[in-house]
């Protein structure tokens, strides 16, 4: 080889030495630059996780506080209720006891209202017994002729005469009893 030849040849391995230099240069620079994508990534998703993270802490810690105040609503609520039934209770308990009461009462002037009934039909049936009583005798005596004045009458039937009007008045007083206390 001529010396021409040799410098061209080294001129070429060292212009293919350059070229090596600038190809591992490059590739230093593009494999760095990759690795810093890498940590870049690396340090965006550690950023992504703590946000995640804060996130997370955040949303129940509200959860919390929502399921406290829901508690605590709640039992609010509920001792309303408890108190609203409370109440309700004692105003039945108030309602039922004066049900009672009038019920009772009225029990009673029904009970008074028909004892009072029953004396009424009682008296009547003996002051029929009493007109049957003179009518028999009235008959019997007219039949048998003994009938010769109203003196004769008079003296027969004075005890049947006084019956009646007993009967009558306690009659007359039933009635007027009744129209003194009127049924309520």
């Amino acid at each position: 080889m001529t010396t021409n030849n040799k410098q061209e040849t080294q001129e070429m391995s060292g212009s293919t030495k350059g070229s090596n230099v600038k190809i591992n240069e490059t590739h230093t620079e593009t494999v760095g630059k990759e690795n810093l994508a890498e940590e870049d990534k690396l340090t965006h998703a550690s950023e992504w996780e703590d946000i995640a993270g804060a996130a997370t802490d955040k949303t129940k810690e509200t959860l919390k506080e929502g399921a406290e105040k829901g508690g605590e609503a709640l039992k609010t609520g509920t001792d309303q209720t408890k108190e609203t039934l409370k109440e309700g209770a004692e105003k039945l308990g108030e309602f039922v006891k004066e049900g009672a009461e009038k019920l009772g009462e009225l029990t009673t002037q029904a009970v008074q209202a028909t004892k009072m009934k029953i004396e009424e039909h009682h008296l009547k049936s003996e002051r029929d017994k009493q007109f049957q009583s003179v009518g028999e005798k009235l008959w019997q005596h007219y039949q048998a002729q003994k009938l010769q004045q109203l003196s004769d009458v008079d003296k027969l039937l004075a005890e049947d005469f006084r019956k009646i009007t007993e009967i009558e008045k306690a009659l007359k007083e039933e009635r007027t009893g009744k129209e003194a206390s009127p049924a309520k």
